[in-house]
C-alpha cells in the first residue's frame, strides 16, 4: 500500500509539475522546449527528484558553485551595447 501511495503523490507531483512548468511565458517554453527538458522528467520522477528540483527552482537564492569564477555576471557586457 505505501509503494502504491508512493507512486500516486509521484505521479501528482509529475503532473503539478508539469503545470509549473506551462505556467511559464512562450519565451521560457521556447527555452524548455530548445534543451527538451520535459524529456527528462520521467526520468527525474522515477529518482524521486521533482520535489527537490521543483523546491530549488522556487528558492529565491540560488546555489553558486563554490568557485565563483564560473559564475556568470550579472553586468552587462559592453560588447553587447
Amino acid at each position: 500500500m505505501r509503494d502504491l501511495k508512493s507512486r500516486s503523490s509521484q505521479q501528482q507531483l509529475l503532473a503539478d509539475f508539469e503545470d509549473y512548468l506551462n505556467g511559464f511565458s512562450p519565451n521560457v517554453q521556447d527555452i524548455i522546449d530548445n534543451f527538451k527538458f520535459r524529456n527528462q522528467l520521467q526520468t527525474l520522477s522515477k529518482a524521486d527528484a521533482i520535489g527537490t528540483l521543483h523546491i530549488k527552482l522556487q528558492s529565491p537564492q540560488r546555489p553558486y558553485p563554490r568557485n565563483r569564477s564560473m559564475c556568470i555576471s550579472a553586468k552587462p557586457d559592453a560588447r553587447f551595447g
